[in-house]
């Protein structure tokens, strides 16, 4: 694995934690776009360069044939209005496709279906329908999917990934070849289907998602970081399903921290797996666990930094009685962070430093009514949860 500033700095304790290193700046994300926008030029220069030296000949053939009469036909018979509408059902029901056949594919290698989200409607495992307003919501999919067991992980991964593309040819090939003419509707199905498969091979990553290409692309070329991926999803899974962080499965969490490189990915397995060392009171583990989440925390969302700094003060105040490194750390959560129980429970954690529990306690009636503030889920019933057992500790003293 290649060597960075945050390897370098991991070798030598905890400095970032313990504020002898500067926590690293946020870099910008990459944007999918330019390889998306490159390959597609790439092959309209192959095309047009097979037009030129007639190779193969039904290429010039093809784009010679006149479709103004067809299009001419199917505009009387239906109206702009028609066509609209015939895109906008082609292109969902590809979508559909898609992510159904991620669905098959991943429940025939061992995956279990947890949501599916199809543009802005999402429906939960047990199929009650919610509306996505979220990145993406009116033109994209999500087949939430999470592996059950750890072994062969990277080939189960690859089939479950290249469900969703093999799933838009297949469907294109079987709706050109049935007996039927072809309409507004089921031409562009067969468009957008050849369209999204090829483009979703392309390994790139964009701020809608990752591509299946480069998940594909990840599983078979660096098995470790597809393995850890798949990991995420399913400590992911435990965690929306409301398990407590120190019951997740410690082998998707040996899985999740095996390899280390300048991605989001080891910010959040290396932070999955403190709350896990943190709740067992693996104190040591959880330093280094977080230090290590925190020097590669330029690849983070804002969001999730400043979630980290909230660790970071909780265990420097709790753990190792240090107010003064957790004063540091709550004075670099912003004060209008988007989650504003970030810095109560940081509060809270340094008073209780302090020895004040009657102020502790007060902080955490506000975080906790802070927490109630967001919508009804498992992981908000563990983090009430995990509010309460911090509660119990604070009457024990």
């Amino acid at each position: 694995m290649r060597q960075s500033w945050a390897t370098d700095t991991l070798s030598n304790g905890t400095p970032i934690l313990d504020r002898e290193a500067p926590l690293p700046p946020r870099t910008a994300p990459g944007s999918g776009l330019t390889v998306v926008l490159t390959v597609w030029f790439g092959a309209i220069l192959i095309v047009a360069a097979c037009w030129l030296l007639n190779r193969p000949p039904i290429l010039r053939q093809w784009f010679l044939t006149d479709f103004r009469p067809w299009l001419l036909d199917q505009w009387a018979g239906i109206g702009i209005v028609g066509f609209g509408l015939s895109a906008l059902a082609a292109f969902y029901l590809m979508l559909i496709v898609h992510e159904l056949g991620h669905v098959a594919v991943g429940l025939c290698v061992g995956f279990r279906l947890r949501s599916l989200r199809i543009g802005p409607l999402l429906f939960s495992r047990v199929f009650r329908p919610s509306l996505y307003r979220g990145p993406g919501a009116v033109v994209n999919g999500v087949a939430e999917l999470i592996p059950v067991a750890t072994d062969k992980l990277t080939w189960r991964g690859a089939a479950m990934a290249l469900g969703g593309p093999v799933a838009n040819f297949l469907s294109a090939m079987v709706v050109l070849l049935l007996p039927f003419p072809i309409t507004v509707f089921s031409g562009l199905f067969i468009a957008c289907s050849i369209a999204n498969g090829v483009n979703d091979l392309f390994p790139f990553e964009s701020r809608l998602g990752v591509s299946d290409g480069r998940r594909i692309w990840m599983l078979l070329r660096q098995p470790e970081r597809g393995e850890r991926w798949l990991a995420l999803l399913h400590l992911g899974g435990q965690l929306a399903d409301g398990v407590l962080p120190e019951s997740l499965s410690a082998d998707f969490i040996a899985k999740a921290i095996a390899v280390r490189d300048d991605s989001a990915d080891t910010v959040t397995a290396h932070a999955i797996a403190f709350a896990a060392a943190f709740h067992q009171h693996k104190d040591s583990d959880a330093a280094q666990l977080l230090e290590t989440s925190l020097a590669y925390s330029s690849h983070a969302k804002p969001i999730l930094r400043e979630a980290l700094m909230s660790e970071a003060a909780v265990f420097q105040a709790r753990r190792r009685k240090r107010a003064d490194l957790a004063d540091q750390w709550l004075a670099g959560i912003p004060e209008k962070t988007q989650n504003h129980w970030f810095r109560s429970r940081a509060e809270a954690a340094i008073l209780e430093a302090k020895g004040d529990v009657g102020g502790a306690m007060k902080k955490l009636a506000t975080t906790e009514t802070a927490i109630l503030a967001i919508p009804k889920s498992a992981q908000r019933e563990t983090l009430i949860r995990l509010l309460q057992r911090w509660k119990s500790d604070l009457c024990r003293c």
